[in-house]
């Protein structure tokens, strides 16, 4: 198939992708472990090329992994994606539920765009939602760039991060346009128990459109959000 339609989770250990060039699939690379400890440790995706434009280009999501405990992604290179069909958020890099112990770092992210206009439509350049017992997430000196979305859900970000015990440091994120009426982050960080976000760049994120001013607490720089603290 063309990574559509996605597997189940298993139990693994010590899986290394490296120096791969993904191309014309739907989901570029998608790893799930079964929520438990230690299950997957060892997994390393690292140097692999999944920026190829035109026909042969991943579609949706760069890189997925579910479940994890013992990650590393590492100088992956991630871009050209274009979604026009899909009324949901648009991935360089998703690190979904319980994974654990993952460092993501050095990755390069450029050119994601989605020009689907719905409710549900989105991007995000890295976006973590672990869960709430993840105990150490880190992502560091990733370089996120050119991204663009249309659609009016509220999670247009360069870094999104769901979940305590999150380290989010030194990384470059530049060139966001929102099209969409709506609020954009180049950083958001919901419920960010015990987590360290220091020596980001953010800039040139710009708006086609009129956004909400309904948030107050926020750092921002000019008119656009640079980060979103989401305290609980």
């Amino acid at each position: 198939g063309d990574g559509a339609t996605l597997g189940g989770s298993g139990y693994f250990k010590n899986i290394i992708f490296d120096n791969n060039d993904i191309r014309n699939t739907y989901n570029g690379l998608y790893i799930a472990a079964v929520a438990s400890p230690s299950n997957g440790n060892g997994t390393v995706i690292s140097n692999n090329l999944l920026n190829t434009s035109g026909a042969s280009a991943i579609r949706y999501i760069g890189i997925s992994v579910l479940g994890v405990d013992g990650l590393t992604v590492s100088g992956n290179t991630i871009g050209n994606i274009n979604n026009s069909s899909d009324n949901s958020l648009v991935r360089g890099i998703n690190i979904g539920a319980g994974v654990d112990n993952a460092v993501i770092t050095q990755n390069t992210i450029s050119g994601i765009t989605s020009t689907n206009t719905g409710s549900s439509a989105s991007v995000s350049g890295i976006y973590l939602n672990p869960g709430t017992l993840a105990t150490n997430i880190v992502v560091s000196s990733n370089t996120i760039s050119n991204l663009a979305g249309s659609g009016t859900f509220a999670a247009f970000t360069g870094i999104a991060s769901f979940g305590p015990n999150t380290s989010l440091r030194n990384n470059t994120i530049t060139g966001m346009t929102q099209n969409g009426a709506v609020t954009f982050w180049g950083i958001v960080a919901a419920s960010p128990r015990n987590c360290d976000i220091s020596g980001n760049i953010v800039s040139n994120l710009s708006t086609a459109t009129t956004r909400s001013e309904e948030h107050t607490s926020e750092l921002q720089s000019r008119q656009y959000l640079v980060c979103r603290l989401l305290l609980e």
